[in-house]
């Protein structure tokens, strides 16, 4: 990745509201997570990784290129193409999710190697398995932003949950006792339970309403996962129950992820809800398999005509809202697309 490529990305300023919640519902040992998807742009991909493949980081000014071998095989939802997920779950039981926080701010890393906000999850995705073994790893590898400020939700097979943000140039780490509720949206952690201990059942008196903001669907979610304590037997109805209580206009993609059961369910603003088994799939292949969101059908294998096609497609809708010009948006496709195609010296 050449230095003009590097100072594309940090001087584009998004406009796009952007509004996503997640959270993990427990029964027992058993875990589901919960994402929206809220955001502008429709276009997204489902992609099936493959295990064995030898990988190398999207290069970045000032860190070498990351290399690794994908040991788990995964499932990823993308917006930007393969290896650039906003997340997913691997064979293992492990979920990472992302949601935006524009107040971000990422350690200087020094000595660390980094990789960019979305790659670092398709790493943890196929190198990790459990939280403590990718919490351990943040010694090792950093998270520099390309173009969004993010903060991460992450669930495992055995109940463990984290959640990872950059405040003030500080890695912040909320599990066990420091993670009482459970819900990610667009705020801070710590500010989001300081709003939430002023409603009416947390310690204060303010009513619980809905609405699009953030700190609003944060109480809300709390107080329907709250509401399920000591209810009937849990399962991913009531995960999208939740979710639907908090959808907002542009939610695009609703996904519950079921580690105890290796599948993914998922539904969009255009189809109806789609499950996806794990256990059904051979990881141990050439070439992942994907499909568009939205579509129905089968997955099919990836080829370059079509990884082209895509990012043509879903950057375009970036240039027609604003956010990128035409100019930038080849700058874009030009460098992910070689990106791809060389890993996966794909036909």
């Amino acid at each position: 990745m050449n230095v003009k490529f590097f100072v594309l990305f940090i001087t584009i300023s998004w406009h796009l509201t952007v509004a996503c919640t997640i959270f993990s519902l427990q029964d027992g040992d058993r875990v589901f997570v919960g994402k929206n998807f809220d955001w502008p742009i429709d276009d997204g991909l489902i992609c099936l990784n493959p295990s064995g493949i030898q990988k190398s980081g999207l290069r970045q000014e000032g860190s070498d290129a990351i290399r690794w071998v994908s040991t788990y095989g995964s499932i990823s939802f993308n917006q930007f193409g393969l290896e650039f997920p906003l997340g997913g779950m691997n064979e293992a039981g492990l979920v990472i999710e992302e949601a935006s926080y524009s107040l971000s701010r990422y350690p200087d890393w020094n000595s660390v190697a980094t990789l960019n906000e979305f790659q670092w999850i398709q790493y943890c995705l196929d190198t990790k398995a459990t939280v403590p073994e990718l919490i351990r790893s943040l010694s090792e590898i950093g998270i520099k932003p390309l173009f969004i400020r993010l903060h991460y939700f992450v669930c495992d097979l055995f109940g463990a949950c984290v959640i990872i943000e950059f405040i003030d140039g500080e890695l912040k780490i909320y599990s066990g006792e420091s993670l009482p509720k459970p819900v990610l949206t667009n705020n801070s952690y710590e500010n989001s339970l300081d709003y939430l201990r002023r409603h009416a059942g947390y310690g204060g008196n303010l009513p619980i309403r809905t609405g699009p903001e953030s700190p609003v669907r944060f109480v809300r979610t709390t107080v329907l996962l709250d509401s399920l304590v000591n209810e009937k037997t849990i399962d991913r109805s009531d995960v999208f129950s939740i979710l639907e209580s908090v959808k907002q206009n542009d939610t695009q993609w609703q996904i519950v992820y079921d580690p105890g059961t290796m599948s993914v369910h998922y539904r969009t603003h255009n189809i109806l809800q789609q499950q996806i088994c794990l256990s059904d799939w051979n990881y141990k292949i050439e070439q992942p398999m994907i499909k568009k969101l939205g579509m129905s059908g089968p997955f099919r294998e990836f080829t370059s005509d079509f990884s082209i096609a895509y990012l043509n497609e879903v950057f375009g809708q970036y240039v027609s809202l604003g956010e990128l010009s035409v100019t930038e948006s080849d700058e874009f496709q030009l460098h992910f697309s070689d990106y791809i195609l060389n890993l996966y010296k794909s036909k």
